[in-house]
């Protein structure tokens, strides 16, 4: 199907489906408020120690590889594959591996290690911690992730950068781990408060015993949400938007004209261009666009993880080979209808999700009134977003 047609036909759905979802808005909220009340079914599996323990040391050895890879390998990005592992197989993982753990990834957190070894060490009895402010809410976490996506999309690619921006953040959240306790991870650290956000959108959930258990998405996105998870949403999409728009050709020749520090300055400020622009998308119901992060990121990373993901691991399996991308390894069609899926389908999951959180927080004339600016932000970022990904 020519890409306007298809185009067309993906905005009529959304329409169609969010009309729909208006015509049977009081037999959904019974059904709605039911899931949200309704406890999910048991899983009766849980997490060992051994198996915490195991996957903990993984998650530090890696993080100390890559480290070691940034500060003490090449300096030449082409031979090193510091940065390609980390933003071209790492980063791209985080998300869609929330979406099906869950909050469950922190198990992989290196910081749980170090943050919590280093307050064994110095204050074993937990007699200087304090409670970080309230009114803090996950906002460091999305300073933090500010400074991911800058790495990602606008920075230099060299791995002493990447190696001196990684050892900073974990000496900080280190440290904040010692003066804040380890509860200061799920609300500062950025890879575990973003995972934990996604993670509302997994079929995994821990109940109050602490085993795992099946849960639907609506229910836990209707959850309330901690103060700066605004933040994290802004920055996650914006970045993603700033991935589609620096692909374009526009964009390409714009930097053409450029070189060095210039450059880079050029990045940087579309980037915050984007993100601005984000934030001012997802204020409406916020926990209804949770679904489009994990879209704008299949859609962004994808490729990435197939084209720079395989060139890490061909340079980590042969140490010092310049970094060459193998392009057969990305089938066109295949790639770009599993893109446009599941671009589609969190487009129609936010759509449900808006629809029974405005009727769950409002009364009918004001849930219906609420989905409005809702529905045009997801007709925009629809539109909009697939035209800037399949456009050249």
């Amino acid at each position: 199907m020519p890409f306007p047609l298809l185009l067309i036909a993906a905005v009529g759905s959304l329409v169609g489906v969010a009309g729909l979802l208006s015509s049977r808005a009081v037999t959904s909220l019974g059904a709605a408020g039911g899931a949200a009340a309704s406890a999910p079914a048991a899983a009766s599996v849980s997490l060992g120690r051994g198996a915490t323990v195991m996957l903990r040391a993984a998650g530090l050895a890696v993080t100390v590889g890559l480290l070691g890879l940034a500060l003490l390998g090449p300096d030449d990005p082409a031979l090193n594959p510091a940065h390609r592992l980390a933003f071209g197989l790492l980063w791209p993982l985080v998300v869609p591996l929330a979406a099906l753990l869950g909050g469950f990834t922190r198990a992989l957190s290196p910081l749980r290690t170090l943050g919590g070894g280093l307050l064994r060490l110095v204050d074993p009895d937990q007699a200087g911690v304090v409670d970080a402010p309230a009114s803090w809410g996950v906002w460091p976490a999305a300073a933090g992730l500010l400074l991911i996506v800058w790495l990602e999309q606008a920075a230099p690619a060299e791995p002493a950068l990447l190696g001196v921006a990684l050892a900073g953040y974990l000496l900080a959240h280190a440290a904040a781990a010692v003066r804040y306790g380890p509860a200061w991870l799920a609300r500062g650290e950025s890879l575990e408060v973003t995972a934990d956000l996604i993670g509302r959108l997994s079929p995994l959930g821990r109940g109050s015993d602490g085993r795992l258990v099946l849960r639907g998405p609506r229910r836990s996105l209707a959850a309330p949400a901690p103060a700066g998870t605004l933040g994290i949403v802004a920055v996650l999409i914006g970045a993603h938007l700033f991935d589609f728009v620096a692909d374009t050709s526009r964009w390409a020749a714009l930097e053409s004209l450029r070189e060095g520090a210039a450059l880079y300055a050029v990045r940087s400020a579309g980037l915050a261009a984007l993100l601005a622009l984000a934030a001012v998308r997802v204020r409406v119901l916020l926990a209804a666009l949770v679904p489009l992060v994990l879209g704008y990121a299949v859609a962004h990373h994808t490729p990435v993880l197939l084209i720079e993901g395989q060139a890490a691991l061909r340079q980590l399996a042969t140490p010092g080979i310049r970094a060459v991308a193998d392009y057969e390894l990305l089938p066109v069609v295949p790639v770009a209808s599993f893109i446009l899926a599941v671009f589609l389908a969190t487009h129609l999951l936010a759509v449900r999700t808006g629809h029974d959180l405005a009727f769950l927080r409002y009364d009918p004339r004001g849930a219906r009134a609420v989905q409005f600016p809702l529905r045009a932000v997801l007709l925009v970022s629809l539109s909009g977003g697939l035209a800037l990904r399949f456009l050249p």
